[in-house]
C-alpha cells in the first residue's frame, strides 16, 4: 500500500522525526496526587478525554452485589443491603426485615463472623458481670445475683453496677447518728446525775464525739490490730447496735442446709446464724465459735453436728427480726418450733451418747426453753449436760496440753461452768457444779484467737469493730464466780436459804470492787456501748444489790470482821441508782424495740424495787422530785417489757403482772407510751405457758423463794381473775333475783 505523501512540507517533517524517534517519546511517570471533590467530579464528566492521566480515586465505587433482599425491600421494589439482622431499608423505617431462604442467601464465612460478633459481645458480657461480682462487697454482690434470679437483663445489671443509679449518687448521704428519747422524763434525772457512779461517766455527749477523728478510713473489709477498742470507733457510739452487721468470713457460701431438713433456703439460714453469733453467742455462749464454724464447713462431726445446729437455729429464731410470731412460740407452724422440733427429735435418737457436741445442744436447749417462759421443762437438760461433762471428766485436767480439742473442751467447760452459776443464785437454786474447772481461763490480751472474736460492721463505715469478747467473757466469768461461791454457801444442802455472815458480806464486797477495779480498758464504764458490755454492768448491780440487802449483821459480829460492812442503806441507794443509770443507758443507746431476751430479767427487778419504792419499801426517793424520778424509772421499764414481749412470751407476761400492781395515777401516765390491748389472746394463754421459775423480785433472806416466782405469781392471778368472775356472776344472779321477786 503507498503512502499519500502530506501536503504541507513541515508536517511530513513531523512525521518523519516520530518515526525516528518514537522510543523516546514516552510519557513522563508522575506522582499521584488527590485532587478536591470538585476538580475529580469535573474531571470524571471530561470523559474519556483525561485519558490514563484520570487519578484512580476519582473512579466509581465497586458495586456491592446482593444475592437476595429481603421481603419488605422485594416487594416495595427497594435497594437492599442484606444487612443483618436488618437492613439499612428496613432499620431506618422500622419495618421487620425477614429473609426468605437464609442459608442460600449468606455465605458461609458471613454466617460465622455475625454468629462469632454475637458470641463476643455476650461473653464480654459475662465477664465484666463474674469481676463486679467477684470484686465488690459481699451486699452489692449479692443485690447482683437477687436481681438475675429476678429475670433482670444482663446487659442491664452489668451497666447498673457500672455507672450505678445517678438520683442515688446525686443524693446526700442520711444522717447516721441516732439517740433514743426517754419516756415522761426526756433529761436524765437529777437524782442520777448527782450521783458520782461509774456507769453515769460513760454517758458522752455527740459533740465529743464527732469531733474525734475517726480511724476508720485506713482499713477496708481487714481485721483491724488487736489493740483497737470499742472507744476507738465513734460509730458504735453514734449509730444503735442493730444497725450493725456481722462480719465472718468462714459463713460466707456456706451450706447449712446439709444439717437440718427444716429448711433449704441457705440464704435465711445463714441470716439466722449472723444473728446468733450477734446478740445470742456474746450473752450466752455454749461453743467456741471458730472452731465451731470451721467444723460446719469441712463437715467435721467432732465439733458440729446436727443435733446442735437445730438447736443453735432455734434459739437464733428468738433474735431474728424477720422471723414472724416469734412471741408466739406454741404455734407449730413458726420457724423456731420446726427447729426446735428437729431437735428434740435428734435428741431422743442420740439419747445416750456422751460427746461434745450433744452437751452444747444441751446447754442450748436450756436457754430456748428459759427464753419461751417453760425454764422447768428445759431444766432436765441442763442436768444431762452437767451429768455429761462429769462422764467426759470436762472439770478435771487432761493429759492433752494443746490443740482444737483441748480448746473446744475448755471452751465448753467454762461455758457450763458460768450458765449454771447464773441459774444458782439469781433463780435460787443449789449450783450444780460447785468449783470452777481446773484449766484456767487464757488472757484475751495474750490469747484473743480462744476465745473467738465477734466482729461488727456499722453502715457508712469501712472498719470491723470488735466486740471485745474475750474481754467480757472473762470478766462475766469471774463475776459469775463470785455469786456461784455465794450459793454454794447459801444453799448447803438444806432447803432453806442460809444467810450471810457480816465478815462473809464484807468478804465478798471486797472481791465485787476488786472485780471492778481490774476491768480492762476495753470495758470500763467509759467505753461500754455494746448490749453484752451494758448488761455485764447490769449484773454486776443485781449482785451488788443482793448482797447488800443479805446484810444481816449486828455492831458486835461487824467488829469482829476482818472487813468491817459496809452500811445497808447507802450501799442499796448505791446499787439501786447504779442499775437505773446503767438501764438508761441501754436504752439510749441501743433502745428495747430489739430482741434480747436477758433484758427481761434486770427490767423486771428494777420495776419490782421501784413499785416498792413508790409504796413506801425500803428504798425512798429523795428530793422534791423523787416521786417523777421513780415514776420515770417505772414507766421505762415497763415499756421495755412490753417491747421484750412482742419477741418473748415471758416479756410480756412479767408486763402483765407488774402492770396490775401499778396505782390509778402511774397506770395513766403509763397509757401515754404503752398501747396496751386488752383483747389479745396471750393473756389468756399466759397462765398456761408460764412453767418457769423466773424470780419476779429480789428474795431476801426470810422470804419464801417459791412465792415469787412466775409461775406461781401467773397462778395467783389466774385464780383471782376466776375469783372476781365468780364474783361478778353470782352479784348478776342475786340482782336477776331481786328483780323478779320485785
Amino acid at each position: 500500500m503507498q503512502r499519500l505523501a502530506p501536503r504541507d512540507p513541515k508536517e511530513a517533517q513531523d512525521v518523519a522525526d516520530s518515526t525516528s524517534d518514537a522510543p523516546n517519546k514516552l510519557r513522563k511517570l508522575l506522582p499521584t496526587y488527590e485532587p478536591s471533590s470538585r476538580s475529580s467530579r469535573s474531571r470524571a464528566v471530561a470523559g474519556a478525554g483525561a485519558g490514563r492521566d484520570a487519578p484512580l480515586a476519582s473512579l466509581p465505587p465497586r458495586i456491592n452485589y446482593v444475592r437476595l433482599a429481603c421481603e419488605a425491600c422485594r416487594k416495595s421494589k427497594r435497594k437492599c443491603t442484606a444487612g443483618r439482622p436488618k437492613c439499612d431499608s428496613c432499620a431506618g423505617r422500622d419495618l421487620v426485615c425477614e429473609y426468605k431462604d437464609i442459608a442460600s442467601a449468606e455465605a458461609n464465612t458471613q454466617a460465622m463472623k455475625r454468629k462469632y460478633d454475637q458470641v463476643q459481645e455476650q461473653n464480654d458480657s459475662y465477664r465484666e458481670l463474674f469481676n463486679l461480682v467477684r470484686s465488690l462487697p459481699e451486699k452489692e454482690s449479692s443485690d447482683i445475683v437477687r436481681r438475675l434470679r429476678g429475670g433482670a437483663d444482663i446487659d442491664d445489671v452489668v451497666r447498673h453496677a457500672q455507672h450505678g443509679d445517678p438520683l442515688l449518687q446525686m443524693a446526700l448521704a442520711p444522717k447516721t447518728s441516732f439517740r433514743y428519747d426517754f419516756p415522761y422524763l426526756a433529761s436524765m434525772p437529777s437524782a442520777l446525775s448527782s450521783l458520782d457512779t461509774h456507769p453515769l461517766r460513760s454517758i458522752t455527749s455527740p459533740t465529743r464525739l464527732q469531733s474525734q477523728p475517726d480511724g476508720d478510713r485506713g482499713q477496708r473489709f481487714i481485721s483491724p490490730p488487736g489493740h483497737l477498742v470499742v472507744g476507738q470507733h465513734p460509730s458504735a457510739y453514734m449509730m444503735p447496735y442493730h444497725a450493725a452487721q456481722v462480719v465472718e468470713i468462714r459463713t460466707s457460701g456456706l451450706t447449712l442446709s446439709r444439717w437440718t431438713p427444716v429448711s433449704k433456703d441457705d440464704d435465711v439460714l445463714r441470716a439466722l446464724l449472723h444473728s446468733y453469733l450477734l446478740n445470742d453467742y456474746l450473752t450466752f455462749p455454749t461453743m467456741q465459735k471458730d472452731i465451731f464454724l470451721q467444723a460446719m464447713r469441712d463437715g467435721d462431726r467432732r465439733f458440729c453436728s446436727s443435733l446442735l445446729v437445730n438447736a443453735l437455729l432455734a434459739e437464733a429464731c428468738h433474735t431474728y427480726r424477720r422471723a414472724p410470731n416469734r412471741p408466739q412460740s406454741w404455734r407449730p407452724e413458726i420457724l423456731g418450733k420446726q427447729f426446735l422440733a428437729e431437735a428434740k427429735r435428734l435428741w431422743e435418737i442420740e439419747a445416750g451418747k456422751t460427746i461434745l457436741t450433744t452437751l452444747q445442744a444441751a446447754m442450748i436447749l436450756h436457754v430456748v426453753y428459759s427464753i419461751k417462759g417453760m425454764d422447768k421443762v428445759g431444766l432436765s437438760y441442763l442436768i444431762q449436760a452437767v451429768a455429761m461433762a462429769q462422764d467426759m471428766s470436762l472439770f478435771r485436767p487432761v493429759r492433752q496440753k494443746k490443740g482444737k480439742t483441748k480448746t473446744a473442751r475448755d471452751f465448753t467447760a467454762w461455758c457450763l461452768y458460768r450458765w449454771q452459776a447464773l441459774q444458782g443464785l439469781h433463780f435460787f437454786r443449789a449450783p450444780l457444779i460447785r468449783d470452777p474447772p481446773v484449766t484456767p481461763l487464757p488472757d484475751p490480751a495474750e490469747d484473743p484467737s480462744w476465745y473467738g472474736e465477734v466482729w461488727a460492721k456499722y453502715p457508712t463505715s469501712e472498719t470491723l469493730i470488735p466486740a471485745s469478747h474475750g474481754y467480757v467473757f472473762r470478766a462475766i466469768t469471774v463475776l459469775r464466780q463470785i455469786a456461784n461461791d455465794m450459793a454454794c454457801i447459801m444453799f448447803e444442802g438444806t432447803t432453806a436459804i442460809r444467810s450471810l455472815t457480816p465478815c462473809e458480806i464484807a468478804s465478798f464486797h471486797c472481791r465485787l470492787e476488786a472485780w471492778y477495779s481490774q476491768l480492762p480498758e476495753a470495758i470500763t464504764p467509759k467505753r461500754a456501748v455494746l448490749p453484752c458490755q451494758l448488761k455485764m454492768h447490769m449484773e454486776y448491780c443485781v449482785l451488788l444489790f443482793k448482797l447488800s440487802q443479805m446484810q444481816l449483821s449486828t455492831e458486835n459480829e461487824a467488829t469482829s470482821c476482818e472487813h468491817p460492812p459496809t452500811k445497808e442503806t447507802e450501799t442499796v441507794s448505791y446499787a439501786l441508782r447504779c442499775l437505773d443509770t446503767v438501764t438508761r443507758l441501754y436504752y439510749v443507746r441501743q433502745s428495747f424495740d430489739y430482741p434480747d431476751p436477758y433484758l427481761t430479767y434486770f427490767l423486771s427487778i428494777l420495776a419490782n424495787l421501784t413499785i416498792e419504792s413508790m409504796d413506801g419499801g425500803s428504798v425512798r426517793a429523795e428530793g422534791a422530785d423523787g416521786l417523777k424520778t421513780l415514776r420515770s424509772t417505772l414507766i421505762l421499764c415497763l415499756k421495755g417489757l412490753y417491747d421484750q414481749g412482742q419477741h418473748a412470751h415471758v416479756a410480756s407476761i412479767v408486763a402483765l403482772l407488774l402492770r396490775n400492781r401499778l396505782a390509778v395515777e402511774d397506770l395513766e401516765a403509763l397509757k401515754g407510751y404503752i398501747d396496751w390491748d386488752e383483747e389479745n389472746n396471750d393473756v389468756t394463754l399466759a397462765p398456761k405457758y408460764a412453767q418457769e421459775d423466773f424470780p419476779m423480785t429480789i428474795v431476801k433472806h426470810d422470804q419464801e423463794v417459791h412465792m415469787s416466782t412466775l409461775e406461781n405469781l401467773v397462778k395467783q392471778y389466774d385464780q383471782l381473775a376466776l375469783d372476781a368472775n365468780a364474783s361478778a356472776s353470782s352479784q348478776g344472779t342475786s340482782l336477776d333475783g331481786m328483780s323478779q321477786g320485785t
